[in-house]
């Protein structure tokens, strides 16, 4: 059997990056009956298995919403089941946990959980192949509430011709509730601003807008999307689940303890924007700076030929726009696409684009972190990364507070 080493390695690459947490070493509890539990409303546990000792996750704002206790939950359960897998088994059977706690959260039955599963595995596997030497991108629609039984999936997803199935932005291999292939279905998409997706898969996340419809993309970097509820909801990179909370961190106030707030138009273009970028693998830094830090920020971080104020400035006249929300999502993205930071106030004013701040050398994160910390003192900085994670970066008391992360 595994050693509660492993148990808690496993629960370490399997929680931290999904759910964006910091955590905490083994603590040792006498008398612990329970295999899950949230003491706080940023704070969980998961017992390890055939031990006393629980692991410990915590996050500095966004508290852990009802959705991801149901998956912790479930997860906890998981893994103590994965106790009883002998130890020869365990490294294949251990990717089955994170799995399956990710299908209960997003089901409302053991019957359609376990359906939800067997698809997500078949889709990961599938994610590796190539067709004609390129890598292969399909679009799933499962569809829990249909009762039809189709192909079974493994044998349709065996057919030569499969590749070139649902592969369209607009396009999709449509699932019954048993997971069987049914047909290939063209997608719809209404311009819905508050659908929270990429803007390449917004027609697949507007499907899922009933209950019992997730969505599932596989791309042609071999990466894995899940959608529910009009909304990315996962993540699978470099061979890890990632989560997306996009509900509490839409619904959170991005500028810590203080009460100055964002306006829901503002916020949505830049969540779907920062969405953009991190599906795109672009990389961005963008910083919001409050109302009362606009003058001191810019003198501090901005060098004078960097800012948008100039009427001399080319790109700013290129853009043809003041405010950030005005744009286009495909402008947004080649504006966060430059090199360098985009900065913006409260209202949505672009205050610069592709600004090369003056921060010191040397950050452990890379420039676009220390890019976004440095815009931290100001009001809100938020980095992407290449490889997709955002982080968001706020100061609290004279410290620095990782604000939100997903993905």
């Amino acid at each position: 059997m595994a050693t509660i080493d492993d148990y808690f390695s496993l629960a370490e690459r399997d929680l931290r990056d999904l759910l964006g947490a910091k955590i905490s070493h083994g603590i040792t509890t006498e008398g612990l009956h329970r295999i899950y539990g949230r003491p706080e409303p940023r704070e969980v546990w998961v017992l390890l298995p055939r031990s006393s000792r629980k692991v410990c996750f915590s996050r500095s704002a966004l508290v852990f919403s009802g959705d991801e206790a149901r998956l912790l939950r479930a997860y906890a359960q998981a893994l103590h089941e994965f106790s009883e897998v002998p130890r020869s088994f365990a490294p294949a059977a251990s990717g089955d946990v994170l799995t399956r706690a990710i299908a209960v959260r997003c089901t409302d039955d053991t019957n359609n959980s376990r359906t939800l599963e067997t698809v997500m595995q078949s889709i990961v596997q599938y994610a590796t192949r190539t067709y004609e030497g390129v890598r292969i991108a399909m679009n799933m629609c499962l569809d829990l509430n249909a009762q039809e039984t189709g192909v079974p999936l493994t044998s349709f997803l065996d057919e030569a011709w499969a590749p070139v199935m649902g592969s369209g932005l607009v396009t999709a291999v449509r699932l019954a509730g048993d997971g069987s292939a049914l047909s290939v279905i063209d997608l719809e998409f209404t311009q819905d601003s508050d659908i929270l997706a990429p803007d390449s898969f917004t027609a697949l996340a507007e499907w899922t807008g009933s209950t019992g419809r997730i969505g599932l993309s596989v791309t042609r970097s071999g990466e894995v999307y899940l959608f529910a509820n009009q909304q990315l909801l996962f993540a699978r990179r470099n061979s890890r689940w990632r989560g997306f909370p996009l509900d509490l961190v839409k619904g959170s106030g991005w500028f810590g303890s203080t009460k100055r707030q964002l306006s829901p138009p503002v916020k949505g273009a830049i969540l779907t924007s920062l969405l953009d970028a991190s599906a795109a693998h672009h990389g961005a830094c963008i910083g919001i700076l409050a109302r009362d830090q606009v003058k001191t920020g810019i003198a501090k971080l901005l060098a004078p030929d960097d800012s948008w104020s100039s009427e001399s400035h080319i790109p700013s006249r290129m853009i043809n726009q003041t405010h950030f929300q005005a744009l286009s999502r495909r402008r947004r993205l080649e504006l966060l696409s430059m090199d360098g930071a985009t900065l913006l106030d409260q209202s949505g004013r672009i205050l610069a684009g592709g600004a090369i701040l003056k921060v010191r050398g040397g950050s452990p994160g890379g420039g676009r972190t220390a890019a976004a910390q440095a815009l931290s003192r100001y009001g809100v900085g938020i980095k992407v990364s290449q490889d997709g994670p955002i982080k968001a970066f706020v100061q609290e008391n004279g410290e620095m507070v990782e604000q939100f992360s997903m993905g």
